[in-house]
């Protein structure tokens, strides 16, 4: 065989299609790994929540009443600064998920590319 024939007969490094799949794969479990810390985040606010109202259905009720009445009758500077504060919670109790939960999204993807993990 000649030299230019041998060339022709070799695959590309990095077919089209596997790099698509690849790509695609990685979106959606990062994507994936994503809601599921934000989900978690939203889950421990929910549950600080319901821990200010003692465990109760009543009382939880009772204290989301109470706290919808403070923020209707706030101006809008307190409102703005109040959803600030919910906003840095969140983005801080992602990020804390994201960060404990790294490892996760790293073996999911070293398993994917064939490496052998005993985690």
């Amino acid at each position: 065989m000649t030299a230019l024939a041998t060339s022709r007969m070799r695959k590309p490094a990095i077919a089209p299609r596997r790099l698509f799949q690849d790509i695609a794969y990685s979106l959606v479990s990062v994507s994936c790994w994503l809601a599921i810390n934000c989900l978690a985040a939203a889950g421990v606010m929910l549950g600080f929540f319901a821990l200010m109202a003692n465990l109760s259905v009543d009382q939880f009720f009772a204290e989301t009443a109470n706290l919808s009445n403070h923020y209707l009758a706030a101006d809008s500077e307190r409102r703005s600064e109040f959803s600030e504060i919910l906003l840095y919670l969140f983005g801080g109790l992602v990020l804390f998920f994201c960060i404990t939960r790294r490892a996760a999204l790293l073996s999911g993807t070293a398993t994917s590319k064939g490496d052998m993990s005993n985690d």
